[in-house]
């Protein structure tokens, strides 16, 4: 029996960002300039505190960045909160010298609350006992900005002394940068933080279903099979036998959230490229009117289906037709 996987990406502004690896969303690599590159991956990183080896401080330079309120097990640094009390100490060292000027800081972007994360922080290079920077933190998910005149280093170290409360606060990344970035280069860092998939906050239902395992929640896990991989329980299939390559899909959001472009995935585990729907229509707000007509390719790639940006509670994709496989 052969199924069909459909993911969907929906994103409020029409700049998309595609994972670097196919495998999975919850974690995204960052993106730095080859000119200007992210110093922090060439250090060894250090720090007072580590909640256990998964959280430890080598995950907060190991270039990826959870996915919003996905999980960050293994992919950030966590203090041990019950003995750091809001406080750490975190050391970048450099075999050889590197000219730093801006240190970008993403708090734990894993987890639930934004403000899982540092407040008050000091700046010290190279083992200097007066900081080069004191600052405060703001409880957001967003990359933020420690800079400090461009200096030649073997050595930074953040002293963080306050968090906002939260259990074990730490970091998702830390970047060392020699020449200062625009906040645009800064959001580039991360698409995924600076424009989510909204697809993920929506509860998906779908007019066909193979099984449970096959439901429409699986368009909005967050998962994208490596190609001809497989895609048991992580794709959403319908009864070919019953749907003969017609379904809806339709996603609900309970608040109204701005919509202005979906990315289909098609089938990507599946044996055949030409796994997945043809013909779609694009509805907002049960509106019987659709806003876009188009036809999918057999590809097992990103395709985008751009709308006017509009402020949605629904989408639907009524899908029409296929490209004959046993069970679209």
């Amino acid at each position: 029996m052969i199924m069909k996987k459909l993911f969907i990406i929906v994103l409020v502004f029409t700049a998309v960002f595609f994972p670097a690896v196919t495998q999975a969303e919850p974690t995204a690599r960052s993106c730095a300039k080859a000119e200007n590159p992210n110093l922090a991956r060439r250090a060894k990183a250090s720090a007072s505190s580590e909640y256990a080896d998964f959280h430890s401080a080598a995950k907060a330079i190991d270039g990826w960045i959870s996915q919003l309120n996905s999980g960050d097990a293994g992919q950030a640094w966590a203090v041990n909160g019950k003995t750091a009390q809001g406080k750490a100490d975190f050391t970048l060292t450099w075999k050889e010298p590197v000219d730093a000027s801006q240190i970008i800081y993403f708090g734990r972007t894993g987890v639930q609350f934004p403000d899982e994360c540092f407040r008050d922080v000091e700046v010290f290079l190279n083992g200097s006992q007066t900081p080069i920077l004191k600052t405060q933190l703001k409880p957001t998910m967003h990359g933020q900005v420690l800079e400090f005149p461009k200096t030649r280093v073997t050595s930074i170290t953040l002293k963080f002394l306050s968090d906002y409360g939260r259990p074990n606060s730490g970091a998702a990344e830390i970047m060392v940068f020699a020449d200062p970035l625009s906040q645009e280069e800064i959001e580039d860092l991360a698409p995924h933080i600076s424009n989510p998939n909204l697809a993920r906050q929506a509860m998906a239902a779908a007019s066909s279903e193979y099984s449970a395992e096959y439901s429409a929640a699986k368009t909005v896990d967050g998962t994208v099979p490596e190609p001809f991989s497989g895609d048991a329980g992580l794709a959403w299939a319908t009864k070919g036998a019953i749907a003969k390559g017609k379904a809806d899909l339709t996603l609900t959001w309970k608040k109204p959230v701005d919509v202005s472009q979906l990315v289909y995935f098609g089938r990507s585990g599946a044996s055949y490229i030409d796994e997945g729907f043809k013909d779609v229509e694009v509805y907002l707000n049960d509106s019987p009117t659709p806003v876009l007509k188009t036809q999918l390719l057999p590809i097992h790639g990103p395709q985008r289906l751009d709308v006017p940006k509009t402020s949605v509670t629904s989408v639907t994709l009524k899908f029409l037709s296929d490209y004959g496989r046993l069970n679209s």
